[in-house]
């Protein structure tokens, strides 16, 4: 029979707490990182840490399905043991803790070290001294996951180890950053459902600066510690209400690469070799091309608000709107770049250059399929973008079968351009049918959030799948012991 060894971590894995480390940096600015940030954080020379606020609980919130899982563990009568970075000030704060929710005698380790290291290390004598063959590690941080695997197999490939990463600990955050999206990105129903009203809504825009934006990033799950921006870009134009082609603002160019996280960096060393690894990603968006400084987040921060209040004031209501296509996604690595820096993201309303695409370009497509009216221009088109029967609203093929100019398809500032000309393009292309033609209503809503690989309708399957895969993961624990 195996001797079983269960590790919890305590922060972000089985409790929440308002708690953060403080680090002074070098130019007298302090910023606060919770553990979850603080565990991607990469330390930068003279930063100085103050992390007194984890002497004590503050506001400690269960989360429950860990929880449960450890009281699972403890009822089999397994080891069982909370393994912390915290230092050993904080014991008796988590003992008691633990003694308020009737769970009494567990053993809790403080390492006073967040070095992924110290926790594989304090494992590794625990199986030397007492013999186990079978050890559970359930943490938040990726890097301690992947460093109590990896250093178990190295040392003791007879041990058999499972690991858990506790991504749902953010659930709370998850659906606040949701909302977020769902606050700064405009729902579908913001959207009229005919084209004709769709120019009065833009018209109404028309005294506002707007900037098309577009990121390139190391991956789709933004919520992931190893996925980033690597490239922000903007183009600010004056709308011209779109009947002529809008005007770019002068100094209205932005367009900056990071540098790649610690995070990044570490998951890099692992990655299997896939199509979509971030090595193949960054040679798809040209990475390596060094004609764009690559700079620290902080910086790409700061420099991008400085970019924002500059349109801000050349625009004549003071006001921008932020438009991309597939803008939740972008949002989202932006969101997080911000969120990572315990910095909040700007508030400029986001438009979705797809919402003119399915709303109104497809379905007056739709229709000119079987029209005898069609002209050159639509049978022109219907030939390059159906495929497989459908109507592709893919950002390459429109600008293709538009003869738009691809400049460098996958670098940020020329999806950017791309963009714009595109969303132009199809207004010009829809003013020039007839009412009746060009005001086709769409067989169904515009849903701004549909593709977004973290919180659309895939993201929903995925997370049934994940609740699934905890429910299993309870139930194994109660049955096997």
């Amino acid at each position: 029979m195996l001797k079983k060894l269960r590790i919890f971590d305590f922060d972000d894995t089985l409790v929440t707490t308002h708690s953060f480390i403080k680090i002074k940096k070098q130019d007298g600015n302090v910023v606060s990182l919770t553990p979850a940030q603080y565990a991607q954080y990469d330390k930068e020379e003279n930063d100085i840490f103050d992390f007194s606020d984890f002497t004590n609980l503050n506001n400690p919130q269960i989360i429950k399905w860990t929880f449960k899982i450890l009281k699972n563990a403890i009822a089999k009568g397994g080891k069982v043991i909370v393994l912390t970075a915290r230092s050993s000030a904080a014991h008796k704060a988590i003992n008691d803790f633990f003694e308020s929710k009737n769970i009494f005698d567990l053993e809790i380790i403080t390492l006073g070290n967040g070095d992924p290291k110290a926790k594989s290390d304090a494992v590794s004598d625990m199986i030397e001294k007492d013999g186990y063959d079978f050890v559970e590690f359930f943490d938040d941080s990726i890097r301690n996951v992947d460093s109590m695997k990896n250093s178990i197999k190295a040392n003791y490939p007879d041990v058999q180890v499972r690991v858990h990463h506790i991504k749902s600990v953010l659930m709370h955050e998850a659906a606040m950053r949701k909302a977020l999206l769902h606050e700064r990105v405009k729902p579908g129903s913001f959207y009229p459902p005919v084209f004709d009203d769709f120019l009065k809504l833009v018209s109404e825009y028309q005294d506002h600066v707007w900037v098309f934006f577009d990121t390139e990033t190391t991956g789709l799950q933004y919520e992931n510690e190893e996925v980033q921006a690597t490239q922000v870009s903007c183009i600010a134009y004056y709308p011209n209400n779109f009947e002529t082609a809008p005007e770019p603002v002068g100094g209205g160019e932005f367009d900056i690469k990071l540098a790649l996280s610690k995070a990044t960096r570490d998951y890099m060393e692992t990655e299997p070799e896939d199509k979509f690894s971030i090595k193949n990603l960054l040679l798809m968006t040209d990475y390596a091309d060094d004609s764009v400084k690559k700079v620290n987040p902080g910086y790409a921060i700061y420099k991008f608000e400085e970019y924002l209040h500059k349109m801000r004031s050349a625009s004549s209501s003071g006001k921008l709107v932020l438009i991309a296509q597939n803008s939740p996604f972008d949002v989202g690595i932006l969101n997080n770049l911000y969120r990572r820096l315990d910095v909040e993201p700007p508030d400029d309303e986001v438009w979705d250059t797809k919402a003119a695409i399915d709303l109104y370009f497809k379905p007056v497509l739709s229709l000119m399929k079987k029209n005898p009216d069609a002209t050159e221009e639509d049978k022109d088109l219907l030939s390059k973008l159906v495929v497989n029967g459908r109507i592709s609203g893919s950002l390459g093929k429109i600008t293709s079968a538009f003869n738009i100019e691809n400049k460098g398809w996958h670098q940020a500032i020329q999806d950017v351009r791309m963009t714009m000309e595109m969303l132009f393009r199809i207004i010009q292309y829809l003013r020039a049918k007839s009412p009746e033609i060009r005001n086709t209503v769409a067989a169904k809503p515009f849903d701004a959030m549909a593709d977004d690989p973290v919180y659309g309708f895939s993201s929903k399957r995925n997370k049934q799948k994940t609740e699934s895969v905890l429910h299993a993961l309870i139930n194994e624990i109660i049955l096997e012991g």
